[in-house]
């Protein structure tokens, strides 16, 4: 039917041949019924009964008896708004004072902070000079083994006499430079 020399994209669809040789056989829809067919509606008029004034008064106190209830039930809602608006604005206030204490709070515990910050520096600091004073103090210091320890002695005469004895051509200036510190 179709010739081999053309690719398949370029050959007639099938399908639409199908379709059209189909639409052949598919039946046209009825025609449309004219506007002279279709019925016109008409309007259904009801008749009124006469109304007496009897039965205007007891519409119009039925209507006075409603609108007084209404009237109320407006009355006790606006009573209800106003202590509803009173209740808000106290809470306003409330949570104006709240925001700002919070703030005050916020602000003190930001000094807190830093002033934490500044003393565990100076701690660090104090800490540090305590500790070099003390390796300053304990450089010069000496412990001599294998002398008795007796009650009642002078120790510093005992250390400049030791020191005299090892290094006599400083005996005269060791009364000056020794110093006792006990623990």
């Amino acid at each position: 039917m179709y010739s081999d020399d053309l690719h398949n994209y370029a050959q007639p669809n099938k399908v639409n041949i199908l379709e059209e040789e189909q639409a052949d056989a598919i039946p046209l829809p009825p025609e449309t019924p004219s506007k002279e067919l279709l019925a016109k509606k008409s309007k259904i008029h009801v008749q009124q009964e006469a109304v007496t004034n009897q039965d205007l008064m007891n519409a119009i106190t039925a209507l006075t008896k409603t609108c007084e209830s209404t009237a109320n039930s407006l009355a006790s809602l606006a009573s209800k708004f106003i202590a509803q608006n009173t209740i808000v604005e106290k809470l306003s206030s409330s949570l104006e004072s709240l925001g700002s204490e919070y703030g005050n709070a916020f602000q003190k515990v930001d000094l807190l902070k830093k002033e934490r910050t500044a003393l565990r520096k100076e701690n660090t600091s104090l800490k540090s000079r305590c500790s070099d004073m003390e390796r300053y103090r304990k450089r010069w210091n000496l412990r001599i083994a294998g002398i008795p320890k007796v009650d009642v002695e002078d120790i510093k005469k005992k250390v400049i006499d030791l020191c005299s004895e090892i290094s006599p051509d400083i005996a005269g200036k060791l009364n000056v430079s020794v110093a006792l510190y006990t623990d």
